[in-house]
């Protein structure tokens, strides 16, 4: 979503910048106002919605960069399925860890910081395993920065 942004910006046409995010900030107003005045849903209901709200403002965002500069939806599927399944199995780990040791009674900081650690040693093991272009570029730019 970054990355259409700077289109937008780099190719003169920071109006239809202004018109995707109206529709994002429509979508979420909806998704706010119908799970916690009208529906009266719980938070977990309002997170799926808002879930659905940022997918449909992404899509309308997707639509405006198709009309700028042909980048087809088979292409930005394919450039982010890798960074996608990555994530998917690493939140696959993350919830057998928490119910390993669901079982044990460990402080919630506790579990806290040994589910971030599974999950980040788990999405660096996976983007070096499928050869994610994207993190191996973060990881180029993180070692010319000396970060």
């Amino acid at each position: 979503m970054l990355i259409d942004v700077q289109i937008f910006f780099g190719l003169g046409h920071s109006n239809k910048r202004l018109k995707t995010e109206i529709y994002r900030m429509c979508f979420l107003l909806i998704s706010v106002i119908s799970c916690c005045f009208i529906f009266k849903l719980d938070i977990k209901f309002l997170a799926m919605m808002n879930a659905i709200a940022v997918t449909l403002g992404t899509l309308v965002t997707h639509i405006e960069v198709k009309k700028l500069i042909g980048y087809t939806f088979l292409e930005r599927f394919n450039d982010s399925i890798k960074s996608l399944l990555s994530a998917l199995i690493m939140c696959g780990f993350v919830m057998i860890v928490r119910f390993s040791l669901s079982s044990i009674s460990l402080p919630i900081s506790l579990l806290l910081i040994i589910e971030i650690f599974i999950g980040v040693i788990s999405y660096i093991m996976l983007s070096i395993l499928t050869k994610n272009d994207v993190f191996l570029e973060v990881i180029n730019i993180i070692k010319m920065k000396k970060i």
